[in-house]
């Protein structure tokens, strides 16, 4: 008798776990789904009056472990920034639209929101359309309030919109970047 009072108390903590399991992978996928949504969107703007793409980056050798806030970033007096308006940026979104779900991983674990490359676009009208702080340590991307883990594909659709400075940093980024938990 206490055998089967045991066996049932497995099947039902095993049946918990693999309902919390299926919860939490549902969970994410909306995020993932959200995420592409919002990536994509930036493909299909046909109206460029209105948008402003702001790039801010700190030297990769300049206090080489030091990570920023968003606010830090935009006033360090060191910070480059880089930015596009209007028609300048026509026609260098279109690779956001070749992002899918499965060109990104999200992160498990949840970082401190710093930053050395710190990318912002937005609408007069709409506010914030994408904000991205990369290399801030953690081997994590956020984009759009979500860490994801680096992403080739992104830092591609990403490439057109900076200056050759901000590409040339961007790099040194990569290649020294950590790509581990």
């Amino acid at each position: 008798m206490r055998e089967r009072k045991n066996r049932i108390w497995h099947i039902l903590i095993g049946f918990v776990f693999a309902l919390t399991a299926l919860v939490a992978c549902r969970s994410q996928d909306a995020v993932k789904q959200k995420l592409v949504s919002e990536l994509i969107s930036l493909a299909t703007i046909q109206d460029f009056d209105d948008i402003t793409v702001s790039t801010y980056s700190i030297n990769p050798w300049l206090f080489p472990r030091e990570r920023y806030t968003v606010a830090e970033i935009e006033k360090f007096a060191a910070t480059k920034k880089f930015t596009l308006n209007g028609a300048e940026i026509e026609g260098k979104l279109d690779l956001f639209g070749e992002i899918k779900e499965s060109d990104f991983e999200l992160s498990h674990k949840a970082h401190p929101k710093k930053t050395r490359f710190y990318v912002l676009i937005e609408s007069a009208e709409d506010g914030k359309l994408l904000e991205m702080l990369l290399f801030g340590g953690y081997s994590t991307y956020i984009v759009n309030g979500v860490e994801i883990k680096p992403s080739d594909k992104i830092l591609e659709a990403l490439t057109p919109l900076l200056s050759e400075s901000a590409l040339r940093d961007l790099e040194v980024y990569r290649d020294r970047e950590c790509y581990c938990d």
